[in-house]
């Protein structure tokens, strides 16, 4: 009777030990998808950043080469008055 309850308590632990190989490897699996995640991610911000500084670039030649209103005209830009009494 006791080598039975004993049976069935490796029995039961065996049972455990593969569940948790199981999990192990599914958690293995999602870091791997994590990182492949940051990888793709850090790509795409560094295009995002590379369109981010091409556009500026072409609208800051644009104006460059254009020249703003103002500056064709030789003025400035002078702040406006405040409204809320200079606080």
């Amino acid at each position: 009777m006791e080598r039975e309850g004993l049976v069935q308590k490796y029995l039961h632990l065996l049972q455990m030990v593969e569940v948790e190989k199981i999990v192990a490897k599914q958690l293995r699996q999602q870091v791997k998808d994590g990182e492949i995640d940051i990888q793709w991610l850090k790509a795409e911000e560094v295009k995002v950043d590379v369109s981010v500084t091409s556009t500026i670039e072409m609208r800051q030649q644009a104006q460059g080469g254009e020249g703003t209103t103002e500056a064709r005209h030789g003025l400035s830009r002078a702040p406006l008055p405040s409204s809320h009494g200079g606080f």
